[in-house]
């Protein structure tokens, strides 16, 4: 028999049952900013959402930045200042609750999960037309119309497969990409 000792009690195990399936430090400090990092997608940032500002900002762009800054702080300081009163795992659907009702707290997180998978999707549709418009600023041929449909497709199905492994292979791979994405990042500024 395997020792579980070093294991922790499933959530909704119930009825003093303990079933043990999640290893004790399975996700490490490093393992959570490492998700924090590329949750926010730091090269996708760089290369789509800067540049589009830069497009449509003009000359005003510093300011365009310094009201972005505001906005991201009072978008990561409103769940703080919430956590230290109401502390729970649910996340934004929680808060939104129980700041108004069981129902808007239900429809807020339903606009998250619609928000990530929309994310996600646009996310892998970015990574074929990145590709794709490297490939002809170097005048390397692009391949076949079809590639760039299904390169999206094969993203999502590989990130699908890392969640459906199960948590440590996500959490390496978010280790990784994220020391990957803050070292290009740091390489490439001016």
């Amino acid at each position: 028999m395997n020792d579980t000792s070093e294991l922790h009690p499933q959530v909704g195990a119930g009825r003093g049952e303990e079933a043990s399936s999640l290893l004790k430090d399975s996700a490490l400090p490093v393992h959570v900013v490492a998700q924090g990092i590329i949750a926010n997608g730091p090269l996708l940032c760089l290369g789509a959402v800067m540049t589009s500002a830069a497009i449509y900002a003009k000359g005003a762009l510093p300011l365009a930045y310094l009201l972005g800054a505001v906005v991201v702080w009072l978008w990561i300081n409103t769940p703080f200042q919430y956590s230290k009163k109401l502390a729970s795992a649910g996340g934004m659907f929680y808060f939104v609750s129980k700041g108004t009702s069981p129902l808007t707290g239900f429809l807020a997180g339903i606009s998250f999960a619609l928000y990530y998978t929309a994310f996600a999707a646009a996310g892998a549709v970015y990574l074929s037309v990145m590709i794709q418009s490297i490939l002809m600023q170097f005048r390397l041929p692009s391949g076949p119309g079809w590639l760039w449909e299904v390169l999206p497709v094969v993203a999502l199905l590989l990130a699908g497969g890392l969640v459906y492994r199960g948590i440590r292979p996500s959490l390496k791979y978010g280790l990784v990409a994220g020391l990957i994405a803050v070292s290009y990042t740091h390489l490439t500024l001016p």
